[in-house]
């Protein structure tokens, strides 16, 4: 794996191609220092609107923050790269992308190993045979790192392998897996197909006083292709499933930390 610093030309396919062929791939300095310093300081300040929704006090979470005013312009820094539009454009044919409604920042928050696909009670608003058929365009993560990272673990080739969604169960990996764990900067964005078996940091992680006092940061969005009918069946799909969280969340704590 390698990072590439320009999608300009011949290096706009050669990410693309490893986006396609890996499943992932780390775009360098998609934004300054000063940029993520700024982005940063927007959510501290408006942590009040993110939910605690794991056992840490200071992990917090706000799904389709794009919807909020005061951190919609957090998601052009995902959404509007030339970088970034230009290497997914490139990974579906020149069909063009757009965005579905799956953004979300989160701050000292992960997950176990799973795929971000319509799982449990939504795997049914997409079709299986659409999702592992290229053909008629994959969908894409867009993921903003706001400060130095290399948690992010990810399964080498499990995008191209069917999975059952009713649980996370084939997303775990196997003794004879090759794991991936990129490191990235800040400012640095790794795009990865939707179907990639995936996990981040252990809850422990977040538990530190160093935690508390720098929490980590991320900001994402997720692409699918311009007319693609899996991209529009996701989007139904997760409208519902926002709908859900919204009012599963509605009324709880925003995260505890120590703001520096």
């Amino acid at each position: 794996m390698f990072k590439h610093k320009q999608a300009d030309g011949d290096g706009t396919q050669t990410a693309a191609e490893e986006l396609r062929n890996k499943g992932y791939v780390v775009l360098q300095a998609v934004h300054s220092l000063p940029t993520i310093e700024a982005a940063r300081a927007t959510i501290l300040e408006q942590r009040g609107l993110l939910r605690n929704t794991r056992p840490t006090a200071s992990s917090g979470h706000r799904a389709g923050f794009h919807r909020l005013p005061a951190l919609e312009p957090l998601h052009s820094l995902v959404s509007r790269p030339l970088q970034i539009r230009a290497v997914l454009d490139a990974a579906v044919g020149g069909k063009g992308v757009r965005t579905v409604g799956l953004s979300d920042i989160t701050m000292n928050r992960s997950q176990g190993w799973h795929r971000d696909l319509l799982r449990g009670p939504y795997q049914g608003y997409t079709d299986q045979n659409l999702i592992w058929n290229s053909l008629h365009g994959v969908l894409f993560k867009a993921l903003l790192y706001l400060q130095r990272s290399n948690s992010l673990r990810l399964i080498a080739g499990s995008h191209l392998r069917r999975c059952r969604l009713d649980s996370d169960d084939d997303s775990t990996p196997s003794d004879e897996d090759i794991i991936d764990s990129p490191p990235v900067e800040a400012g640095d964005v790794i795009l990865m197909d939707l179907r990639m078996s995936h996990c981040g940091s252990q809850e422990k992680a977040f538990a530190v006083d160093e935690a508390r006092r720098h929490p980590k940061l991320l900001v994402s969005t997720v692409f699918g292709a311009i007319e693609s009918p899996l991209t529009a069946q996701f989007e139904s799909g997760n409208n519902v499933r926002q709908a859900d969280w919204d009012r599963r969340h509605e009324g709880a704590a925003p995260p505890i930390f120590e703001v520096p």
